[in-house]
């Protein structure tokens, strides 16, 4: 191709500035928009330094991915023990170039039970799983989502549910959450009352009396 003008411009190789000067395009594979060189450092690079080995990647074997060129053998996943070819599609991570399954490695969520990445799961209980991990603890059988809880750090499936924590002192109903043990048994905190008033007692000072809470007030009235 014959010298064309160009604007303010710098060489892909030496940097140098290009806007008083003649450029030429590295275009041996016939591609629009190829590294731009002045006249001597077309004939001694033949191209831009390759993003992984830093010799010049010339045409028709350079390939621009993320913010560099690369050889088309250097342009490789980034894990050191996958080296995949990313001629065809790559990934950007912390500035680095990765395959698809080294990418969703470091960018997918883990799964609750497995804590290995999800691709495709269910989120449920404010977390992914995998669609065979999502089991009840107690049963070891799927779950159907929307038929399970979460009770110390474990999925259970709903028919769990009245086993999964004893009962408590006030309603007689599972305490699976909200609890607090008082006077040796387990209560919801909302059904954690004074004997007198039935406030919730909750954090404030209260009075044991014949086996019942008093809120101070209302012990001494």
């Amino acid at each position: 191709r014959d010298p064309v003008e160009k604007g303010d411009l710098r060489c892909a190789g030496c940097e140098r500035q290009l806007a008083e000067g003649i450029a030429f395009e590295n275009d041996k594979d016939g591609q629009e928009n190829g590294p731009i060189f002045c006249a001597d450092c077309r004939e001694t690079t033949l191209g831009p330094p390759c993003g992984n080995c830093c010799e010049p990647a010339a045409w028709p074997d350079a390939l621009l991915a993320g913010d560099s060129w690369w050889h088309r053998w250097c342009l490789v996943c980034s894990e050191s023990d996958c080296n995949a070819p990313l001629e065809d599609e790559y990934f950007v991570h912390d500035g680095k170039l990765f395959c698809e399954h080294h990418n969703m490695l470091r960018t997918a969520q883990l799964c609750g039970q497995c804590e290995k990445p999800v691709n495709e799961g269910i989120k449920a209980l404010d977390r992914v799983w995998h669609k065979g991990c999502l089991k009840c603890a107690v049963t070891g059988k799927g779950i159907t989502p929307g038929e399970f809880f979460w009770h110390d750090q474990r999925v259970l499936a709903a028919s769990e549910q009245d086993k999964a924590a004893p009962p408590c002192a006030g309603c007689g109903a599972p305490a699976l959450s909200e609890r607090l043990y008082a006077l040796g048994r387990l209560f919801h905190r909302k059904c954690f009352v004074c004997s007198h008033c039935r406030a919730e007692i909750g954090g404030r000072r209260f009075v044991e009396h014949d086996g019942e809470p008093y809120l101070e007030g209302c012990f001494h009235k």
